[in-house]
């Protein structure tokens, strides 16, 4: 098992209340597990990353080492547990 850095940004940040936190993962996670456990940890995420159907938001932005997990398997994405990830709240535009 590997300690895996998580931090959160913006509203992620505000509704959890914590900037990053680390989460122990063995190889071969999945990124939706490291999600279910973040939402467990910090209640106020629930709603805020995934859908009701276990699916990630289509606004929400999770990087694993800097790369969209969206470009390779999304929430099923295989962690090896030496990751940084990056959970990011959907841009707001202004004008």
């Amino acid at each position: 098992m590997a300690k895996m850095r998580v931090k959160l940004f913006a509203s992620m940040r505000e509704a959890a209340g914590d900037k990053e936190t680390l989460v122990e993962v063995a190889p071969g996670t999945p990124v939706r597990e490291v999600v279910v456990r973040l939402v467990e940890r910090y209640p106020g995420l629930a709603g805020r990353v995934m859908d009701e159907r276990g699916n990630l938001k289509d606004a929400v932005s999770i990087f694993a080492n800097g790369r969209n997990v969206r470009l390779f398997d999304g929430l099923d994405t295989r962690l090896q547990g030496d990751e940084e990830l990056a959970v990011f709240p959907p841009v707001g535009g202004g004008r």
